[in-house]
Order: C-alpha cells, then sequence, then structure tokens
C-alpha cells in the first residue's frame, strides 16, 4: 500500500534474497538487510535494513505484514536498527522516510525519537499516485 515495490512474486523474491546475500560481501559492506521472525512461531514477519549513506549517516527502514502492525513490533525494530546504526556502524545521524499518508509509520518514527525534518513533494509515482514522502532525522546528539 506504502511501498514502490511489491506485492513480489516468488522470482521476485529469490532475486532479492540473492542481492542481499550478495551485499553481505560488498567491502566496505553498505547494506545489511535483515529478517523479521517471530521466534516463538518460527514465522517471518517483515524484512528491514540498513543502508550506510555514508561514514556519518545510515538510513534504516522495514516492512511489517499488516497483520502485524500495531503490536509494537515495528517499535521494537526501529529501535534495534537504531541501535545497530548508532553503536555498530558508529553513525552520528541516522534518516528514514515514508509515505506521507502512512500515519502508523509517522506516528513509529517519533515515538522512537525521529524528528520530521521536510516533506518532499510528488517524490515518487506508486501505482498511479504521486507520493509525497515525510523526512526524518535521528542525531545522536540529541
Amino acid at each position: 500500500m506504502y511501498q514502490a515495490w511489491g506485492p513480489n512474486t516468488e522470482e521476485d523474491t529469490k532475486k532479492y534474497i540473492t542481492s542481499s546475500m550478495s551485499d553481505c560481501l560488498l567491502s566496505p559492506r553498505i547494506y545489511f538487510n535483515f529478517v523479521i521472525i517471530d521466534k516463538f512461531e518460527n514465522k517471518t514477519l517483515g524484512t528491514c535494513g540498513v543502508y550506510l549513506k555514508n561514514t556519518n549517516t545510515s538510513e534504516i527502514g522495514f516492512t511489517l505484514d499488516k497483520k502485524n502492525w500495531r503490536k509494537g513490533i515495528g517499535s521494537k525494530v526501529a529501535k534495534a536498527l537504531i541501535d545497530f546504526s548508532f553503536n555498530e556502524l558508529k553513525v552520528q545521524l541516522i534518516i528514514a522516510t515514508c509515505d506521507v499518508l502512512n500515519e502508523g509509520s509517522k506516528a513509529l518514527l517519533e515515538k522512537v525519537g525521529f524528528q520530521k525534518i521536510k516533506i518532499i513533494e510528488n517524490h515518487m509515482n506508486i501505482r498511479g499516485r504521486m507520493r509525497d514522502t515525510a523526512y526524518y532525522e535521528l542525531n545522536i546528539n540529541l
């Protein structure tokens, strides 16, 4: 609904997994893609990742199956990605974006400490609708 991609075919998913595995071999590594799993039910809930834009800045992103919205999973994932970015990658700034219509994602980003910096109008076309994108930042010094 809010993503530029999907729903994906099985072939699309296989290509994404292969590409993600190749990203692990890059040196220096800049993409860190993860699967979100319910460890009790051994079930995939979504995906998340960190993109190292430069030595000082990372961008986080995640997507959850709609069945898993509003259960606190997104907040836990966002906090883990923030921790990974600041403590493992040693960045000073983390950015995140979402569709301006995605009230849940905007609230989640603000809940975990992000500040909305700007709206990027007509940022991309998603299934025939020009999307405005909310741009957020989280600075380690805040």
